[in-house]
C-alpha cells in the first residue's frame, strides 16, 4: 500500500527532493520545500498529515519521519532503495564515477596519439574532453609537423580532415585549444593574437596564405635547398605572399640600403624618383600595420652590411606603428618623424582629441623626440609621406 501511495503521481516531486538531499550530504535530512505544487500533490501530503502554507509544501525530514512511523532516515533510504528501486548516490560519489569515466576516456585517447608532446598535453588538459569534436581534434593535432615543407591554411586543415572549413576559425573552443597545444609544444606564451599566428607558422599554419603579403622591390630570396629564389626580374616591384616566402631560408637585399614604407602611394613615388635619379635603394612597403608576412620577411632578412629604415606617416597611429616596429626589431632606424617635416608639410586634417591621447602611449628617444610631439599637440595636425617622401630619401642616400 506504502509503495503505490509513493509511486503516485503527487509524491514525484517529493522523492525528488528526497534524493537530492541524500546527493548532497550522503543522508536524507534537512527540508523539503515543494514550490508551486499541483492539486494533486496537495492531496498527497495532505493524508501524510502535512499541512500546506500559502500554496507551499514544507516539511522537515524528522516529522516526515514521524509520519511514516520511521525511526531514522536510514529506514526511509532503506525503503526507496528496496521497495521503490530509487538509486541513492551522493554527489561525492558521482563526481568520483564521472572522474573515473572520464580517465578512462582520457586514456584510451592517449593511446590512440602518437606525438609525445601531445600525449603530455593531454594529460594535462582533460577537458578536452568537454569539446563536441575533441576525438577529430586530437587526431589533427597528431598530424600536424613542425616547420613542413608547405603551409596548410587553417580552412583547408579544417576542410580536408573534419570537412569543417570553419573548424579551427579564430574565437572558437577549437582554436583555442590548438593554440593552447602549440604554446605547450613550443614552450611559449602569447600576449596578442600576431604572436599566436608566428605560433601556428611554426606549424606551418596559417589563416590565409594568398592575401597575407607585402610588395618589395630589390631582393633575392635564397631557398631552404640554397637554391636561389629570383625576385629581381625587369626590376619590378612583387607582391610576395606568406605561402611564397615561407619556402625561402633568407632573405638578400641587392643594396646596401633597406627602406620600410607603410603606404602603397609612398612606395610607388619613390621606386619612381630611385628610376628618375638612377639611385638605389631596397624597398618593403607594409600597406599598413605590419602584418604576419612582413614579420617573417624581416626575421628572414641578412642584415650584415645593411641599413635598415622605416618611415612612417607623423601622426598618432604612424608614429605607434614605428615605435612598436622598433621594439621588436631594435636594428631598424625610425627616420622622417621631425618637427621640420611636421610644420612644412602640415595636413589639413584635424586630429580629434581621441587620436591625440595616443600619443601618452609614445615613448621619447632619440628617433622620436619631444618638440614633434609638442607641436602635434598644439597644432593637433599631422603630415603624411606623399608631401615629403624626397626628404625621407635624401635622409638616407
Amino acid at each position: 500500500m506504502l509503495v503505490d501511495f509513493f509511486n503516485s503521481e503527487g509524491m514525484k516531486r517529493v522523492i525528488k527532493e528526497l534524493v537530492k538531499k541524500y546527493s548532497s550530504y550522503g543522508e536524507i535530512k534537512g527540508t523539503i520545500k515543494i514550490s508551486d505544487p499541483t492539486f494533486v500533490e496537495i492531496e498527497a501530503v495532505k493524508k501524510l498529515g502535512i499541512k500546506t502554507k500559502d500554496e507551499t509544501i514544507k516539511f522537515t525530514i524528522k516529522k516526515f519521519l514521524e509520519t511514516l512511523d520511521m525511526k531514522e532516515s536510514r529506514e526511509l533510504e532503506g525503503f526507496l532503495r528496496d521497495e521503490l528501486k530509487v538509486i541513492l548516490k551522493t554527489k561525492k560519489h558521482i563526481l568520483e564515477k564521472e572522474i573515473d569515466q572520464r580517465n578512462k576516456k582520457l586514456d584510451l585517447l592517449i593511446k590512440s596519439v602518437h606525438t609525445k608532446k601531445l600525449k603530455e598535453y593531454l594529460l594535462k588538459t582533460p577537458s578536452i574532453l568537454k569539446l563536441e569534436h575533441h576525438y577529430e581534434l586530437v587526431k589533427t593535432m597528431d598530424d600536424l609537423q613542425e616547420n613542413p615543407e608547405r603551409l596548410i591554411t587553417l580552412g583547408n586543415l579544417g576542410g580536408r580532415k573534419l570537412h569543417d572549413p570553419h573548424f579551427f576559425d579564430a574565437g572558437t573552443s577549437n582554436y583555442r585549444c590548438l593554440i593552447n597545444y602549440l604554446k605547450y609544444y613550443f614552450h611559449e606564451d602569447t600576449q596578442n593574437s600576431m604572436e599566436e599566428k608566428s605560433l601556428l607558422l611554426q606549424m606551418g599554419l596559417v589563416g590565409d596564405s594568398l592575401s597575407n603579403f607585402i610588395t618589395i622591390y630589390g631582393f633575392k630570396g635564397v631557398t631552404k635547398d640554397n637554391t636561389t629564389y629570383s625576385l629581381l626580374e625587369n626590376s619590378e616591384n612583387i607582391n610576395i605572399n606568406i605561402g611564397n616566402l615561407y619556402k625561402v631560408k633568407h632573405m638578400e637585399a641587392k643594396y646596401s640600403k633597406v627602406l620600410i614604407v607603410e603606404n602603397p602611394n609612398v612606395f610607388i613615388a619613390i621606386r619612381e624618383y630611385l628610376e628618375t635619379k638612377k639611385e638605389e635603394l631596397s624597398l618593403i612597403c607594409t600597406s599598413g600595420q605590419i602584418n604576419q608576412c612582413g614579420h617573417l620577411f624581416l626575421e628572414k632578412l641578412v642584415r650584415q652590411n645593411k641599413k635598415i629604415y622605416y618611415s612612417g606617416d607623423i601622426d598618432p597611429e604612424g608614429i605607434l606603428i614605428g615605435q612598436s616596429l622598433k621594439e621588436r626589431y631594435p636594428w631598424i632606424k625610425l627616420i622622417s618623424y621631425t618637427k621640420e617635416n611636421l610644420l612644412k608639410y602640415m595636413s589639413k586634417v584635424t586630429l580629434t582629441v581621441e587620436r591625440l591621447k595616443k600619443l601618452e602611449k609614445v615613448k621619447l628617444g632619440d628617433e622620436i623626440k619631444i618638440d614633434l610631439l609638442e607641436a602635434l599637440v598644439k597644432e593637433k595636425r599631422g603630415a603624411y609621406q606623399e608631401s615629403y617622401y624626397k626628404e625621407i630619401l635624401e635622409e638616407i642616400l
